[in-house]
């Protein structure tokens, strides 16, 4: 479900590609080819499946809260799931754009970006 959820988003009427804003983009590729038909799958996925998967891990993490008490399970979540957010934050954010602009704006051709890494400017 995955898998043809994320793919579908390339052919849905509403999907659209900024080259110049990458963010702003609904997906990483669009093609020009639409079918309303995925609008509704997608629409649907979102609202239904979504929630339900929601749902069912709130149902786990009550056994492991029990299991294990709120502040094991809370630093054993941050350990699992917030270092790799971090590091992945870190190198996302590292690589910025001199003027200002953001990721893909305001960059001249063939300059070189400066890189700000925790409140330090390094060359």
């Amino acid at each position: 479900m995955v898998v043809a959820h994320h793919s579908c988003l390339a052919y849905t009427t509403f999907a659209h590609f900024g080259p110049a804003n990458y963010l702003n983009s609904t997906a990483p590729v669009v093609d020009t080819a639409r079918w309303q038909f995925f609008d509704y799958a997608e629409n649907f996925n979102d609202v239904f499946f979504m929630s339900l998967m929601f749902f069912i891990s709130g149902l786990f993490v009550w056994r492991s809260l029990r299991r294990s008490g709120v502040l094991a399970f809370t630093c054993g979540r941050l350990l699992r799931l917030g270092v790799p957010f971090a590091v992945g934050e870190r190198g996302r954010t590292c690589w910025i754009d001199p003027n200002g602009g953001g990721w893909n704006e305001g960059v001249p051709v063939g300059s070189k970006p400066k890189r700000l890494c925790f409140g330090r400017l390094a060359q």
